[in-house]
């Protein structure tokens, strides 16, 4: 399943990448049908709706720059946890999948979170294809905005900035909170009476 985690559009122009039925909008098409269809294994479908709805909301799951999503860039300044006691330079990838989503639980129960995620003033609509597009837009906007990004580079090694922790951050929230609304639309509509 691991191609299906993402969609890969370029970082620069859009363009898509992906290999037939191997990404994150067509399984994701697929798991609503099986759950519509009440036929085939609905726990599976409904595992990799939840998940694919989550990762395609998180921008570099939908954003490829010759540098797998973000995992060949190097944040220098940054690091994310390895084992125990232990941390390394995070990769890009790394701190908006895991650090960036701890640092907005922060202290917070999980409860707690939702709770605040739901009050997120969030406009939710659209198809899967215009989440991927959505979230590619925000990897170009927000993402890619960090000294030393250059479009088609590759690898790379760069330092953020508070700020970009901060704007990060607010577009983690953001994001949960819309991926939570939109998976609520779509399981209320496959499972509606």
């Amino acid at each position: 399943m691991d191609p299906w985690h993402y969609e890969s559009l370029a970082a620069c122009d859009g363009t898509r990448n992906c290999g037939g039925d191997a990404c994150a909008g067509p399984q994701i098409r697929s798991a609503i049908t099986t759950l519509k269809s009440g036929h085939g294994d609905q726990r599976r479908a409904l595992r990799i709706l939840v998940h694919l709805i989550g990762d395609v909301h998180q921008p570099l799951h939908t954003a490829e720059n010759r540098d797998r999503g973000g995992n060949y860039v190097v944040i220098l300044n940054r690091y994310c946890p390895v084992s125990g006691t232990e941390s390394k330079p995070c990769k890009l990838h790394s701190y908006w999948d895991t650090k960036l989503v701890k640092d907005v639980l922060g202290q917070r129960t999980e409860q707690a979170l939702v709770d605040a995620l739901i009050q997120l003033p969030v406009s939710a609509g659209g198809e899967v294809d215009d989440w991927i597009r959505e979230s590619n837009q925000l990897a170009k906007d927000k993402v890619h905005q960090y000294t030393g990004f250059a479009c088609n580079v590759g690898p790379n090694r760069v330092k953020v900035s508070k700020a970009y922790d901060t704007a990060g951050a607010q577009l983690v929230a953001q994001q949960l909170a819309l991926a939570g609304k939109r998976l609520a639309d779509v399981l209320n509509e496959v499972y509606k009476p």
